[in-house]
């Protein structure tokens, strides 16, 4: 429905979101292997992954304010 609009007036918002979208539901995933054997046990990618999410929430909060 929004569709249209989003690509006349926000050329690859969609996309974004749905990496972002991705990028949160991997780090959940991951959030739960760090709690049963700790961060070092992930490889850079997924450590990455964890950045990532950390500084899209903390932006999306920041932004609340």
């Amino acid at each position: 429905m929004l569709q249209p609009y989003y690509e006349k007036e926000a050329p690859g918002f969609l996309d974004q979101r749905t990496q972002t979208r991705d990028i949160l539901t991997r780090e959940s995933e991951l959030s739960e292997i760090v709690q049963l054997v700790g961060r070092s046990a992930l490889d850079e990618k997924d450590k990455l992954t964890l950045d990532v999410a950390t500084l899209l929430k903390n932006d999306f909060v920041r932004r609340q304010r």
